[in-house]
């Protein structure tokens, strides 16, 4: 007991809690030293086993509180036995550098102070943009959409976004130390909330709100807390707009087929140029981009069917974006009748999987497009583009949309939607999927038949996993061979 009594009291002379010690990491993790990488690593990995034996259990608690605790190390020791002793020694080899280590923030602290005292006398916050974006494709990125300004006499200067960035990660590295706490701690949570402004800003654009598509604010910095309600009453009202106007878009896509191929972005550029496609010159590059987008609903589309069917509908010349409707009723016409496939779903598939609901399955890494193959082998034919989506890092929050709309609101009995590699999607579009997923068959009178199929790898983790665990399914795969038969078919 007092052999274990010296060691805490040794360490929470550095920390005194889990906190101190991660900020601790954090600060020794800004010397900017690629040599002493794993020294860090080391440490971070020694703290994590330590952390429930020094921190969690308190004076007072029981033997039973304590054995589970060192349980707990030990579990995390012995997963790295043979590493761990190595970074133990190089960690005590080298105890004067971390103990240097928050003396070398001293002038980053310093620095960081002034600029936030400048920002309160003398400082405004600008955020939106006052340009309309003309390129619709190209996202509208938050280092142009928010910056500070400092206005001392004669004396101007801008912090662009990045910069703003770097003084938030300084300011919570030193927010723990009590004496700062109260200079920092406000610039924080209005950086923060004016983040969120920003993504709903873009948000609102790519929806294609008219009264954002030239926007900006400014918040006078000189009284921090009334200026952090003001951030806070206008992100509030912002996402709740957003959140009406997603709805309305929502509910007119799902009447209306066609417009769910396209994201938000692409259905706010469509409605801006087929507004004067009849106008635009041959050789306009928008013109023929306009036209190669309008082919994935009909490959067989020509440039005179599309003016045709733009003239026969009572748009207003004038305007410069059609509504949302008037968008579908051209879609409509130009979308091909699809080929009806006879039947239903087999009963071997719905025997195995549930409508209406995420069926999470779990196969080899190597077994997953053999997976899907088995799936659409048992309705004798060969997935369409619509029906699958592979996630890669480069996946985003658009087309994970997309394929949900596509999934829920498309009328089509045979339809089998398939994600696959949720792992490989980072966990902010994880949340995205569940989210959106809840979203669109809680707030819709949504039907239930429709199927979609998760498909994961055995042991990779993702959120979407975890969520939906409940609704793992057993599926027989095809065998090699009759897959490989299956895909010569489909050639």
């Amino acid at each position: 007991k007092q052999w274990y009594q010296r060691r805490v009291r040794g360490i929470k002379e550095i920390a005194e809690n889990e906190k101190e010690m991660n900020t601790f990491i954090d600060l020794a993790e800004t010397v900017e030293d690629a040599a002493r990488s794993d020294r860090l690593s080391g440490l971070n990995q020694i703290i994590r086993a330590i952390k429930p034996l020094v921190f969690d259990v308190k004076s007072g608690d029981g033997y039973d509180k304590f054995k589970i605790a060192f349980n707990e190390m030990y579990d995390t020791v012995e997963e790295s036995l043979s590493t761990i002793t190595k970074k133990l020694k190089d960690v005590r080899d080298n105890l004067d550098w971390f103990k240097n280590i928050e003396g070398l923030q001293t002038d980053t602290t310093k620095r960081s102070i002034s600029q936030v005292e400048e920002l309160k006398q003398y400082g405004r916050f600008i955020i939106g943009c006052k340009e309309e974006k003309t390129d619709f494709f190209e996202e509208r990125k938050i280092d142009d959409l928010m910056r500070a300004e400092i206005q001392n006499g004669e004396k101007c200067w801008k912090m662009k976004y990045e910069e703003l960035k770097e003084l938030n990660s300084n300011l919570v590295l030193i927010r723990v130390q009590q004496d700062h706490h109260h200079k920092v701690h406000n610039f924080i949570q209005v950086f923060s909330k004016l983040c969120q402004i920003c993504d709903t800003f873009k948000k609102l654009n790519e929806c294609g709100h008219e009264s954002y598509q030239k926007w900006s604010h400014e918040f006078d910095y000189r009284d921090p807390e009334i200026t952090f309600q003001e951030v806070e009453k206008l992100y509030t009202d912002m996402d709740s707009e957003l959140k009406t106007f997603q709805e309305q878009l929502e509910n007119k896509i799902k009447q209306c087929e066609p417009l769910t191929n396209f994201t938000l972005l692409q259905l706010l550029f469509l409605r801006r140029k087929l507004a004067r496609f009849p106008q635009m010159s041959i050789s306009d590059p928008i013109y023929h981009q306009t036209l190669m987008l309008l082919q994935a609903i009909n490959p067989e589309i020509s440039e005179e069917d599309l003016k045709k069917h733009i003239h026969s509908n009572s748009q207003d010349s004038s305007s410069n974006s059609m509504e949302l409707d008037e968008l579908g009723d051209i879609l409509n016409r130009l979308t091909p009748n699809p080929t009806n496939r006879a039947g239903d779903i087999p009963e071997l598939v719905t025997s195995t999987f549930q409508k209406g609901k995420v069926n999470l399955v779990k196969v080899n890494k190597r077994d997953i497009f053999r997976c899907v193959l088995s799936l659409f082998k048992a309705t004798n034919r060969g997935p369409a583009a619509e029906e699958v989506l592979c996630c890669t890092p480069d996946t985003t929050e658009e087309q994970i949309s997309v394929f949900l709309r596509r999934t829920i609101f498309i009328k089509n009995s045979q339809q089998i939607s398939c994600l696959l590699c949720p792992e490989k999607l980072t966990y902010q579009l994880n949340k995205h999927f569940i989210e959106e997923y809840q979203r669109l068959t809680g707030a819709f009178n949504t039907r239930s038949s429709y199927l979609l199929v998760v498909v994961t790898e055995d042991n990779a983790a993702s959120e979407i996993a975890s969520t939906y665990i409940a609704e793992t399914r057993q599926f027989s795969l095809a065998d090699p061979t009759v897959i490989k038969d299956f895909t010569r078919t489909l050639r």
